[in-house]
């Protein structure tokens, strides 16, 4: 569309089309899988939390693809092409997904953690893991798509990258994982969205 309407220049027809199919586009973040492909973030989970995202990531998953992480903190990564909380060498995993992720495709992933320490995955909006473990310690300096191994990093997309300071419920997850809350006013405990 961008070489059509440079070629047509000044076309009523044209600015429709652009207007119509640009309303509907979303902004995504693209990171293609160096180790420095990240955004410098450094967010701090502690107490409750739920961080939360779309992702469509390229062939070959594995812990190189990631939302969040920091080395000497967490890794929220695809480990073996299963989303998994990684939280650090003292407690190891803390919950991994039962279900793997597919290349190339959008998949919304979430995880929560309540205030006993207990950790959940989402998948699609619904509940896919149970943590085994209860870890309540503070996670720092995370940041957006990097993850923990050196040799590269996530390649993928994300889009509606969202922190929240409580573990939302399962119906919360559910009815909410497939909308925006761009353009309204931040619903209690969102305290990080990046379209």
């Amino acid at each position: 569309l961008t070489d059509m309407r440079a070629l047509l220049g000044d076309n009523p027809q044209m600015d429709k089309l652009w207007a119509d199919v640009s309303s509907r586009l979303q902004p995504v973040l693209r990171l293609d899988g160096g180790h420095d492909d990240y955004v410098s973030s450094e967010i701090t989970l502690a107490g409750p939390f739920t961080v939360e995202t779309w992702v469509n990531l390229d062939p070959g998953i594995s812990n190189l693809d990631g939302i969040l992480g920091h080395a000497g903190s967490a890794d929220l990564n695809f480990y073996a092409e299963r989303f998994r909380f990684y939280a650090g060498d003292k407690f190891g995993d803390v919950v991994v997904a039962t279900n793997k992720t597919a290349p190339g495709q959008w998949t919304h992933v979430a995880v929560s953690r309540d205030g006993r320490g207990e950790f959940r995955i989402y998948i699609n909006g619904e509940l896919d893991s149970v943590g085994t473990k209860l870890a309540t310690e503070t996670f720092e300096n995370l940041d957006i798509g990097r993850t923990i191994p050196t040799a590269g990093g996530t390649a993928g997309a994300l889009a509606e990258f969202r922190v929240w300071s409580r573990a939302r419920t399962a119906a919360e997850i559910l009815a909410h994982f497939d909308r925006s809350f761009a353009g309204e006013a931040p619903p209690p405990g969102l305290v990080l969205a990046m379209r």
